[in-house]
């Protein structure tokens, strides 16, 4: 079936969508949404992850929830690898210098937390991206059947100021938003406001 005979649908997905307080930028959203339908014809579907897992999930999470069977999936495999990237830097460093290389706190604390995950743990949360992303791309997007963007805020609009330090430490759970698009492999588009921005994800 050409691309062109496809139906274009957006998903609009409202479990990042519940994670934002911040009533504007959901206004802005659904009015972006609303304009990508009248402009180009499109149609939007508001789904739950969660629960279209629970209706239809793949046989390899034997019966576990979505949040359940994905909670160190992204952790495990993105942080491993970031880690490890930097093992021949870190050693030539120190061989060099005669001392570890600066890094910043946060790096710090997430490469203290990466050093802990086993190659074994890496491997087992690759193969679960693997099946999140085969399930994806059949049951949520239904890639043979249309050309689908999934559509997810960045994150929540809010004040930040340069003297105060991050409250926390990120440490991904799941499916975080903007580790969705990695993990299917699928082109993201950035739609900025000037209160926040969007991110779109298509199957092309």
């Amino acid at each position: 079936m050409a691309i062109d005979s496809k139906p274009p649908v957006i998903v609009y997905a409202t479990g990042y969508m519940d994670l934002i307080g911040n009533k504007e930028q959901l206004k802005f959203i659904d009015e972006f949404v609303a304009v990508l339908e009248t402009s180009l014809g499109f149609r939007h579907e508001r789904i739950s992850f969660d629960g279209v897992w629970k209706a239809n999930p793949p046989s390899e999470a034997n019966g576990d929830f979505l949040q359940e069977y994905m909670k160190d999936a992204s952790r495990d495999s993105f942080f491993y690898e970031d880690y490890h990237s930097f093992d021949a830097f870190r050693a030539d460093y120190k061989h060099k210098f005669g001392k570890d290389a600066y890094i910043s706190p946060p790096v710090r604390w997430q490469w203290d937390l990466s050093s802990k995950i086993s190659k074994e743990a890496s491997t087992e949360a690759s193969k679960r991206l693997e099946v999140h992303k085969e399930w994806f791309l059949d049951v949520v997007m239904h890639t043979d059947q249309r050309n689908t963007l999934v559509l997810i805020p960045i994150e929540e609009t809010s004040a930040r100021y340069r003297n105060e330090l991050p409250s926390k430490h990120f440490n991904p759970v799941g499916i975080p938003n903007l580790f969705l698009s990695p993990i299917l492999e699928a082109p993201e588009l950035t739609v900025p406001s000037e209160s926040d921005a969007l991110c779109i994800g298509g199957d092309g």
